[in-house]
């Protein structure tokens, strides 16, 4: 499942709407969604970068590693190598363990 998907079936299990889910957010998140970006991520209009998509996943409890996973392999069509870099650094600033480059990246995948 794509990350839009995602998104639109987790937000619409929630019974939230896009403004409701920018709000929870930034009350619970250290980062600016607004609604015209999620409008934009669902239609597919937008990439999420890595920061936007963890903040996303975590506000409407998507498994964080899947939603980098999707976020990862939209944004790899061009630069893999940059983008495997890229989520590797963000996880570091998150120093958190729930997540593991492999399951992003898949375990065949070269850093």
């Amino acid at each position: 499942m794509d990350f839009p998907e995602l998104v639109i079936k987790k937000r619409a299990e929630k019974g939230l709407t896009v403004r409701e889910l920018e709000e929870k957010i930034a009350l619970e998140q250290d980062v600016q969604v607004s609604k015209t970006l999620i409008n934009f991520l669902e239609k597919g209009k937008r990439q999420a970068t890595y920061e936007v998509a963890y903040a996303i996943a975590r506000a409407l409890d998507i498994d964080v590693a899947q939603a980098l996973r999707a976020t990862y392999k939209s944004r790899c069509i061009h630069n893999k190598a940059r983008e495997a870099a890229l989520v590797r650094d963000f996880l570091k600033t998150r120093e958190s363990e729930e997540v593991s480059i492999d399951r992003i990246l898949g375990r065949k995948e070269q850093l």
